[in-house]
């Protein structure tokens, strides 16, 4: 598991069946890379997320299709 701020939500053109039902959004990890997260709770741009990758995010999804990275929670860092 991986923590990550959304950058935006994908706008989607075409896509396989197997992603019916699935936004995606980008976001972003702690070392600057970016990555494209299935996201199934609706986060927003400028949220920190934890994400999933590999069969873990398979099976956060219930199924098997072509994601490799999805988001499991949504929280906040509370200023100290």
């Amino acid at each position: 598991m991986i923590v990550c701020t959304v950058n935006t939500r994908m706008e989607i053109h075409h896509r396989l069946n197997d992603l019916d039902g699935l936004c995606l959004v980008q976001v972003q990890r702690e070392d600057g890379s970016i990555l494209a997260a299935a996201d199934l709770l609706g986060a927003k741009p400028g949220d920190h997320v934890a994400v999933c990758q590999g069969e873990a995010a398979q099976c956060v999804l219930g199924r098997r299709c072509p994601i490799d990275a999805a988001i499991i929670a949504v929280f906040s860092i509370p200023h100290r």
